[in-house]
C-alpha cells in the first residue's frame, strides 16, 4: 500500500468518524457502530447527489448527502467514489433517490 492510499483510508475514517452522530441518524445504527464497523454496501441505496458550485456541478451515484446547519458543512458518502466534505455556505444540493422524490437541501433554510 503506497502512501496516496494511506492519506485516503486515513481520511475516509476521519470523515467517519466525525460525522458519525449524523451517519448514525441517518442508517439508524448506532454512533459506535459506525465508529468501528464504519460504512458497507448495504448503507447505500439507489440515490444520487447534484452540488452544484456557480458555473460547475458534481455528481455522485449511489449516494446520500449529510448537513450539519451548525458547522456549515455538508457530506457526500458515495459508494464508489468515496466520501467528500463541503461547505455547505457556498453550495447548492440535491439528493434523489429512484424510488421517491427528490430533496432539494438549502443547509440555510429552515425547511431542511
Amino acid at each position: 500500500m503506497d502512501e496516496v492510499e494511506i492519506a485516503y483510508r486515513t481520511f475516509r475514517y476521519e470523515l467517519v468518524q466525525k460525522w458519525a452522530p449524523e451517519l448514525s441518524q441517518r442508517l439508524h445504527r448506532s454512533v459506535e457502530e459506525i465508529g468501528e464497523k464504519g460504512l458497507n454496501a448495504y448503507d447505500f441505496s439507489g440515490g444520487e447527489v447534484t452540488i452544484e458550485y456557480m458555473d460547475a456541478f458534481m455528481q455522485f451515484r449511489s449516494a446520500f448527502l449529510l448537513v450539519n446547519k451548525e458547522r456549515k458543512e455538508m457530506a457526500v458518502f458515495s459508494e464508489h467514489s468515496g466520501y467528500y466534505e463541503f461547505r455547505a455556505d457556498t453550495l447548492k444540493a440535491e439528493e434523489t433517490q429512484f424510488h421517491a422524490f427528490g430533496n432539494r437541501y438549502d443547509p440555510f433554510s429552515d425547511d431542511s
